[in-house]
């Protein structure tokens, strides 16, 4: 896949939301979730990308840092 940013070739891998261990010892445990805001939306109007612990198919581009997220089936409106 080509970075739709800079065209350059993307590495696919997998983005994955967790807590760490010095995070879990300094503040705890926490339900964490990753959220997308549409751009001139209410930040009222987001989607849940992904929730702790669980994995999505993703592409990172080394040249300009770009990071493509496929959305999880789980998702309401996923294709």
């Amino acid at each position: 896949m080509n970075c739709p940013r800079c065209k350059k070739e993307m590495i696919e891998g997998d983005a994955e939301l967790h807590g760490t261990f010095v995070g879990y010892l300094l503040v705890g445990w926490s339900y964490q979730k990753l959220f997308f805001h549409a751009k001139g939306a209410h930040r009222t109007r987001e989607t849940s990308a992904l929730q702790t612990g669980e994995r999505a198919v993703a592409w990172r581009c080394e040249s300009c840092s770009g990071l493509f997220i496929e959305q999880p089936p789980w998702i309401p409106g996923y294709r």
